[in-house]
């Protein structure tokens, strides 16, 4: 989140809300939880097996979320493996990359000048784009989303104004009093009407939540697909066929396989420059078309509608 030497913030570049007077502290709030949220799925999404003891696999996947690229390597010094952020230098190779790495940790106090001979470059996925500016796309819509559904929920508790002269607030405020104390009758006298100006409006808010939980729904399977994780996105899923249920499934083979296949080159490369024996592979043992279709290749349409209806 630092475009410049001097290490100055720049939020609003990596899809933070703005900051300004206008700036509400709820939608900050809803906004932290939906990365909070995301990020922690997004970390969780690839085992890796067979790594050396010196590489947390969280930290690769933190740096390919974070930054969209990570470079391992051998520290021939201290004979150790590690992962790295890198910064790409030098004359690009046949393919527009450059063949020379400053590698570096993630607190700044190691750096190493490493090239294509000792170190391997895995990209977080094909566009090689860190995934972490479209969690913070769909961490602010959702924020706005829940921010607007309990702002319309708070409305319905005051769905009426009332208004008069000056001297008549007393009044108004010992009828919100006896509203609030759940009074089914008020007592008025035969003079009230003459006495006291006091009118209504109606502020005729009509409930949203419902929409806005389906909207959210939908925004989140829209952001999970983007991961790679399955979503449905549908309310009473039981109630639809499986080309209902499994609406983006295409969409989520193919970013899997699409980040599958930037570790595993990584990881190859890394098993033959160094002779290990490391795997990688998506994290999930759910029963799902994605994860074992063979399961769900017996299964037809008119048996799940009569499930659904029963």
């Amino acid at each position: 989140m630092y475009q410049n030497r001097f290490r100055i913030s720049n939020r609003e570049a990596w899809g933070y809300p703005k900051k300004g007077p206008n700036e509400n502290p709820e939608e900050r709030k809803y906004f932290n939880y939906y990365v909070n949220k995301f990020v922690n799925l997004a970390l969780s999404r690839i085992t890796y097996e067979g790594l050396p003891d010196e590489i947390p696999p969280l930290m690769i996947e933190s740096y390919l979320l974070w930054e969209g690229i990570a470079v391992l390597a051998k520290n021939k010094n201290i004979d150790m493996y590690g992962v790295f952020g890198v910064n790409l230098v030098g004359e690009p190779d046949i393919y527009g990359i450059p063949v020379e790495r400053i590698a570096y940790a993630s607190n700044g106090q190691y750096f190493d000048f490493l090239s294509k001979d000792d170190s391997v470059i895995m990209w977080a996925r094909p566009f090689a784009t860190p995934e972490i500016l479209d969690i913070f796309t769909h961490a602010e819509i959702l924020a706005e989303a829940k921010l607007t559904q309990r702002t319309n929920l708070i409305q319905q508790r005051t769905p009426t104004v009332l208004y008069g002269k000056n001297q008549n607030s007393l009044t108004m405020d010992n009828f919100l009093q006896k509203v609030l104390q759940g009074i089914p009758f008020i007592k008025a006298k035969n003079d009230f009407k003459r006495d006291v100006s006091v009118e209504s409006l109606d502020l005729k808010v009509s409930p949203q939540y419902n929409e806005l939980s389906t909207f959210a729904m939908k925004e989140i399977a829209d952001c999970l697909g983007g991961l790679g994780i399955e979503c449905t996105g549908v309310e009473k899923p039981e109630r639809l066929v499986s080309t209902e249920t499994s609406y983006n499934n295409g969409e989520i083979e193919a970013t899997r396989n699409g980040i599958l296949a930037c570790r595993r080159r990584a990881i190859d490369a890394f098993n033959k420059m160094y002779g290990l024996d490391v795997t990688v592979s998506w994290n999930s043992n759910m029963v799902t078309p994605i994860n074992m279709p063979e399961q769900f290749m017996t299964v037809g349409n008119d048996n799940e509608d009569e499930e659904g209806d029963g």
